[in-house]
């Protein structure tokens, strides 16, 4: 599938430097971490949850977001603020992912899905980086 390979030779390895970032930072808590494609968008997002969202609003995650996209060295070749969509832990998708998949921490080798169910929502394809 050619948004597979897109995503493989291009935004696998930028999307695992944010998250290792984003973990770095212990202000920021992470919850899960995820590339989802949505089909009908025809388009992959990162899935950032964490309960920064809940406690201090959408707009506090985003800007410790993009300050980690700005002060990242090398810049990422692939991923922009606008592939990132930050969630809370309590998300119908991501505590579909929680509950559908076992803990991935941070350091390990992150996991392909495809063609599954994770409660009521259809996974065309999604690519976990950490999983809580």
């Amino acid at each position: 599938m050619e948004q597979t390979t897109l995503l493989v030779q291009f935004a696998l390895d930028d999307g695992r430097r944010f998250v290792e970032a984003l973990h770095s930072q212990p202000e920021f808590d992470l919850n899960a971490a995820f590339w989802h494609y949505h089909s009908d968008l025809d388009r992959w997002t990162l899935i950032i949850a964490t309960p920064i969202v809940d406690k201090a609003g959408a707009g506090a995650a985003y800007e410790r977001i993009i300050a980690t996209i700005d002060a990242m060295e090398p810049p990422f070749q692939w991923l922009q603020f606008t592939d990132v969509y930050a969630k809370s832990p309590n998300d119908p998708l991501v505590v579909a992912a929680r509950e559908n998949n076992k803990p991935i921490a941070i350091a390990s080798p992150g996991r392909f899905v495809r063609g599954t169910y994770w409660n009521e929502f259809y996974i065309d394809e999604a690519y976990l980086y950490y999983v809580a």
